[in-house]
């Protein structure tokens, strides 16, 4: 569905019904959002290491209030 260079310049990328799970069981809020996560993964606020799992990394970045 989409890929993009990480800051830390890892290749991520998605499918099409990996996409659709995340925004429509995992994290509904970011539905129509797709380049706004495009934006976090490429110039995150932050960057944090999963406390569940090592190997994962957690992409940040604060969206304007409207």
């Amino acid at each position: 569905h989409f890929e993009v260079k990480s800051k830390l310049g890892i290749s991520i990328s998605t499918t099409k019904g990996y996409w659709n799970a995340i925004t429509h069981i995992k994290h509904p809020t970011i539905i129509g959002k797709e380049n706004e996560v495009k934006d976090a993964l490429i110039n995150p606020d932050e960057i944090r290491v999963s406390k569940r799992a090592r190997d994962i990394l957690l992409f940040y970045k604060k969206l304007p209030i409207w």
